[in-house]
Order: structure tokens, then sequence, then C-alpha cells
């Protein structure tokens, strides 16, 4: 109350987020009036509880905050249908509810913002007008931002999002393929945004790799890296008539190549460590078929992260470049990669996954 005191006799509103009186409404109580309350909810169908109406007081000014990007999504795609249809229902209940209107958070964290542009301008579309139509919009929002008709744009976000709503299948996978989650996951205690120092991709690979796991995560990567192709597929058959925003369509094109990239990674090592670990004596031919996709994913593997550096470059700080890169295309898994390369060659098995220690011969 006092620093909303001073702040306002300097003519600055003060607005506190929401979720604090959402566990404790008594807060209201207590906070002066003049102080605004934002109520924030990013996905009000399958998250968080609604409890807008207890913020309702009278003299107390109510904003809402849906997002573009937030938690549960990729290094590279928000969660489109998610956020759109939450953009599209929050803004009704701001009409319903008589709220002054609502702010588009975008918690984009290591995820290019470009990538999420067309949620930014979904967010304005139904803060000014009635018309929800989240498909219509976005084709028309392509048409206008590259200049040319794309169609499936509505298509190609739904392909780099989601890959499934069955969260519980596979544990802490929310909606990002295998391999392709949110950095800030490594977060140690979650309060330090910038300390990412839990890292460690030897967890991930222990875990997608473990029998009772490892079905279901094929299924996704599979899924995932055929709904990549198909993507680029829509992107590239506009390229040639694009005439607007080149660094949006490649930041576009980069989600979908990492999600290919990364899937693929995914399956080959999936696929060596189940012939290093459990050997037959007549799988020759498979063992030399996977070092060779090892080999060629490393390949492509090298090519997406170039891609990547020169899209990042243009609006990432050159201080936190290499972090971002890192954190996408993390070093640790190009050494898994080139040692089971190795062993599947010499024909080794494998005793120590993570160290990547073969049983003496």
């Amino acid at each position: 109350n006092a620093v909303s005191r001073a702040l306002a006799a300097r003519g600055v509103e003060t607005i506190v987020w929401g979720d604090i009186a959402e566990d404790h409404p008594d807060i209201l109580e207590v906070l002066d009036p003049d102080i605004s309350v934002l109520f924030w909810n990013y996905d009000m169908v399958d998250w968080r509880q609604y409890v807008l109406e207890s913020f309702l007081r009278p003299g107390r000014t109510v904003y809402a905050a849906p997002a573009v990007f937030f938690s549960w999504m990729s290094d590279h795609m928000f969660l489109y249908k998610k956020a759109m249809r939450n953009i599209g229902l929050m803004s009704t209940e701001v009409r319903r509810n008589r709220l002054p209107g609502m702010f588009i958070t975008n918690w984009s964290k290591l995820a290019p913002v470009e990538a999420g542009l067309v949620g930014l301008a979904y967010g304005a579309h139904v803060s000014w007008s009635s018309g929800h139509d989240q498909e219509a919009f976005t084709q028309t929002f392509s048409r206008i931002w590259f200049g040319c008709a794309v169609p499936g744009m509505d298509r190609f976000f739904q392909l780099l999002s989601e890959t499934t709503v069955h969260k519980k299948q596979i544990h802490n996978q929310f909606w990002a393929a295998p391999y392709n989650e949110l950095g800030e996951g490594w977060m140690p205690d979650w309060l330090d945004r910038y300390d990412w120092s839990g890292r460690d991709f030897a967890v991930l690979l222990k875990h997608y790799t473990e029998q009772r796991i490892n079905e279901d995560a094929e299924k996704q990567m599979s899924k995932s890296m055929i709904a990549a192709l198909e993507a680029r597929s829509i992107l590239e058959a506009c390229l040639p008539d694009s005439a607007g925003h080149p660094n949006v369509v490649a930041t576009l094109r980069m989600a979908a190549n990492t999600q290919h990239v990364k899937c693929r990674m995914g399956l080959a090592l999936g696929e060596a460590v189940r012939l290093l670990k459990y050997p037959l004596p007549d799988e020759g031919p498979e063992r030399r078929a996977a070092a060779d996709e090892l080999r060629s994913v490393l390949a492509e593997w090298a090519n997406v992260r170039s891609e990547a550096e020169v899209v990042l470059r243009r609006t990432t700080l050159p201080a936190s470049l290499s972090l971002h890169l890192d954190f996408r295309f993390d070093p640790a898994a190009v050494k898994y990669m080139e040692g089971f390369a190795r062993m599947l060659d010499r024909g080794e098995q494998l005793q120590g996954l993570v160290t990547l220690t073969p049983y003496q011969s």
C-alpha cells in the first residue's frame, strides 16, 4: 500500500498479479482499493481454477491476462491451439464482466518471440472486435504478414505444438515432443529464472530409453518428426511468393527443422541403446545401419544449429546467444551420438549408459 501510494502521487497506476489473492482472497480487503488486480490464467479450460468473480469488488479495477508463450511448450514453438483458444475465451470474459481490458503476456524464455507473433496479433484482434474465428484469423494474418496466401498456416502451427494431450503417459512430458522440452525445466529451484545449472542431457537419455517409457516416447517422436516435415512443406510452398518479414519466415522454418532433427536424434539414440545394451549375434547389419543413421543425424544437427545461429543472432543479445544455442543443441547430445556410433562400429556392448562404458571383453 505504501509503495502504491508513492506511485499514485507520481501519476502511476499500481497493478498486482492476482495469484496470491486466488489462494488468500482476504488480501483484497487489505489492499488499497486503487490497486488494480491482474487476473492471469493461461488455460482456463484445462489448468487453473476460475476465480475472476472473486476479484470483482466495488471500486477495484481488474484486468485480464492470457498468454501466448507459457511454460508448457517447446523451445521453438508455443502451444498454438491452447494459447489462441484461451486468448479468445479471456476476451469474452473481459466483455462479460465489463473489465477495462487485458494484457497479452508472453513468457518466451528461450523460445524466439517471432514464432508467437500471430498470438499477440490475435490478442489485439479479439480485444478490438468480436470475431474469434482462430483459423480464419491465422490465415488472414499470414497473408498480410508474408505478403502472400499461405494455405494451411493454421495447420502449420498445430503441427509444431501439442504433440499429445495425454501428458500423464510420459512423465513430465506436457505437450512437447521428447527432447524438445523448454529449457526452463532445468531450473534447480524454480526461483532463479537465469539459473539453468540443473541441465543434464543424460537425465533425458536415461528417461526416454527406459523400457517402460521407450515405446510411448518413440511413438511421440515418430509422429512429431512426420509433423515437422509436413509443417516445413506448408511453409516452403509459400516461400517463392513471400515478400514480407523474412526473419519470421526463417524463425518458423527453424522451428520445423529443430523439431525434426531432435525427434530423429531421439529415435536414433533409442535404437542405438537397444542394440548396445541387448545385442544379438545376428544384428551386424542393424548395428551398421544404426551407426550410419547417427552420423547422418549429426550432419543434420550441425546444419540446423548453424541455421538457428543465423536466425537467433538477429534478435538475441550477443552475451546469451551461446547459451540459447547450447540449450537447443546440447553438446552432450553430440557426445552420445558420436560415442554410440563408435561403439556400434566396434561391436561393443554397453554397460554404463551415461558413462558410455562398454563391457570388458
